[in-house]
């Protein structure tokens, strides 16, 4: 009588269990799935481009509410993946956008500049070059 009444109970947890577990898990997945959304959006203002972790985050949330919770919890794994290596990237990815936004402002200020110094040389080579058959007479 005592094992029939385990085995009951045991029966009766695992029916708990399996009719709990997709709600239980469920609502981990979308509150790690809106946990990544709010590491994206801190990388995004640091300037990190985050556009394909947005992508697979709701491709996620569509799985996610068509009721695939296999498929949204692997998408999920994948974009946690992605975005852990551009959180490891960010100060790199980061530093060379400044430097290649630096140098193309340099290079905009450059511009004007150069031209001030080099057009009267280029200006005169050229000049020389076309008239340079000419003969004075007197």
């Amino acid at each position: 009588m005592r094992s029939s009444t385990l085995s009951a109970l045991i029966l009766v947890l695992l029916a708990v269990h399996l009719v709990a577990s997709p709600a239980v898990h469920s609502q981990s997945i979308r509150d790690e799935i809106l946990r990544l959304f709010k590491r994206c959006v801190h990388l995004h203002r640091e300037g990190v481009d985050v556009a394909p972790v947005v992508a697979t985050l709701r491709k996620a949330l569509e799985a996610f509410d068509q009721g695939q919770y296999r498929k949204a919890s692997m998408l999920v794994q994948n974009a946690s993946a992605e975005l852990n290596r551009l959180e490891r990237e960010a100060p790199r990815i980061v530093m060379e956008k400044r430097v290649r936004f630096s140098i193309t402002i340099a290079s905009l200020i450059a511009i004007p500049i150069v031209f001030y110094f080099l057009f009267p040389y280029v200006y005169l080579w050229i000049w020389l070059r076309v008239r340079r058959k000419w003969v004075v007479e007197r």
